[in-house]
């Protein structure tokens, strides 16, 4: 038997002179048609972005809305509708149909096909438009790591334009605040504890979680437009994160905390609020406070002596907060543990020291003692 002739090595020279000899004919058209593939794969990418981007940022018509129909050929439907608590519109002679939940641009395809299906029209034959006029109010509850959970009124009108009729003059003169952010602003806005990567939204039996960390610094990116009834949930972290206490669209511009002084004071103006009541942004800290009621410094030597309070009442189970820390040591050290973050209805006091207490009484006998002096050197 003749044996097997051995298949000859290919040298790496050999081999790379393959890989980069110069491309024939057949080469160059195969290379043109992988581009042109690539590039109607790369369009039809970005149509599908733009179309899904589109409808994802559409607000949803939902119950209430006051809506415009105008009809082809179709006098009898055209007019003004309002979306009732079933999320329909019930148009004459062919009943309701249900338009909640969707765009306008799909509201009316709805409206063309229900006119279809009832032999009122032709197929295709309905041409069909709806234009807002009147985007109303929703109720959102609102829970978890928010400064007021409950039921809160979204896209609510300014009082000047709170007639429907005077909405209706100029159609989509405004745009609706009806947003997933608008209802956590709502609810007094996040706290320090949010997750702002797992927002929960439920609506009609279904749940769906969204991230709205952009909202903060006011980057683009999904804010889901809501509907009535939805319910919204914030849950809590393992750790509040420092940065979300600042203002912004989901967050309070300002607290008021209750601000109490010390006995001795030049100047005690910002203890002299309305009701105890002392405005603060929102980020500031128990320092801050100390600070802006004139609990620290001073030119006497026993002014270093102060004790700061700050009390906190919880509001969801009542239980009550509170720090005792020396002045000098807060100003001084002012870690998270012993200056923390102030919240909404703190209640914040200053302590004059020991030495100033004794001080004033040894002073209130001088006062006393003086005139029986002045007395005993009469004639």
């Amino acid at each position: 038997m003749k044996p097997a002739t051995p298949k000859p090595q290919l040298s790496v020279t050999a081999v790379l002179l393959r890989l980069f000899r110069k491309p024939g004919r057949s080469d160059l058209l195969t290379i043109l048609l992988m581009l042109g593939i690539m590039l109607a794969i790369g369009a039809a990418a970005i149509v599908l972005m733009v179309l899904t981007a589109g409808a994802a940022n559409a607000t949803p018509l939902t119950a209430g809305d006051r809506v415009q129909l105008v009809l082809e050929n179709g006098e009898g439907f055209s007019g003004k509708y309002q979306i009732d608590v079933q999320g329909q519109i019930a148009l004459p002679y062919a009943g309701p149909v249900a338009v909640a939940g969707m765009d306008t641009l799909q509201a009316a395809e709805s409206v063309t096909r229900h006119l279809e299906a009832k032999g009122l029209f032709r197929q295709g034959a309905a041409r069909t438009t709806m234009q807002v006029l009147w985007w109303a109010p929703l109720n959102v509850k609102v829970s978890g790591e928010v400064f007021n959970p409950g039921v809160h009124p979204v896209n609510m009108p300014a009082s000047r334009d709170r007639s429907i009729e005077r909405a209706e003059e100029i159609p989509g003169a405004y745009t609706p605040n009806r947003n997933l952010s608008d209802a956590l602003k709502a609810a007094g806005g996040i706290t320090t504890w949010a997750n702002l990567g797992q927002i929960v939204l439920k609506r009609r039996g279904e749940t769906t979680i969204h991230d709205v960390r952009h909202v903060l610094s006011g980057a683009p990116g999904n804010d889901p437009s809501l509907q009535e009834g939805d319910e919204v949930w914030v849950p809590r972290m393992d750790q509040p994160d420092p940065r979300y206490a600042r203002p912004s669209a989901i967050t309070p511009p300002g607290i008021k905390v209750f601000a109490g002084n010390m006995v001795q004071s030049q100047n005690n103006a910002p203890a002299a609020n309305a009701l105890g009541a002392l405005p603060m942004a929102y980020g500031s800290r128990f320092s801050q406070a100390v600070v802006a009621v004139n609990c620290a410094g001073g030119i006497g030597w026993s002014n270093a002596s102060r004790m700061a309070t700050l009390v906190r009442t919880q509001r969801l189970n009542g239980t009550t907060q509170r720090w005792n820390v020396p002045v000098e040591q807060l100003l001084s050290e002012g870690h998270d543990d012993i200056n923390p973050l102030l919240q909404e209805g703190d209640a914040v006091a200053c302590y004059d020291s020991q030495v100033t207490g004794w001080r004033e009484v040894f002073r209130v006998l001088t006062e006393i003692l003086t005139p029986l002096s002045i007395f005993r050197g009469l004639p």
